[in-house]
């Protein structure tokens, strides 16, 4: 009986390891794609987060990124999409606005960012109408 108690904490305490070195692991990950994302903020040190995951093979960080413009004030939550090549964060103004080139950059960088996030399995195309319906 001593045995199995003893066998089986021997195995939880393994088991536990484990988990504790996954969760480090995966939160290294994500610290150091925050990184990507920040890289090219105006104000890196401003950034907050929110519902950030990591996809299901751990390549790539997905969620929403807030930081401060050039003016100093949040722009608002934008989606984005990090990897170690890298990070696409979405445009949060209309591309409707501006002159016909600048419409047509801002719909370029969209749609480069939706083709990395469904690449990426941070958004299925399915989901796609609903991100970008009255933008």
């Amino acid at each position: 009986m001593n045995k199995l108690i003893i066998g089986s904490a021997a195995i939880a305490v393994a088991a536990l390891g484990f988990f504790v070195v996954r969760n480090m692991a995966e939160s290294k990950k994500i610290e150091s794609l925050k990184q990507q994302v920040t890289h090219n903020l105006k104000d890196p040190e401003s950034a907050k987060f929110r519902e950030v995951k990591l996809n299901k093979a751990k390549t790539a960080l997905c969620g929403e990124v807030n930081a401060k413009n050039g003016f100093g004030a949040y722009g608002g939550y934008q989606p984005f999409v990090a990897t170690d090549s890298g990070a696409i964060i979405m445009r949060g103004d209309s591309c409707n606005i501006g002159s016909i080139t600048s419409q047509i950059e801002c719909m370029s960088e969209r749609n480069k960012f939706l083709e990395y996030a469904v690449k990426n399995e941070c958004v299925k195309p399915s989901d796609i109408p609903s991100l970008t319906k009255g933008k």
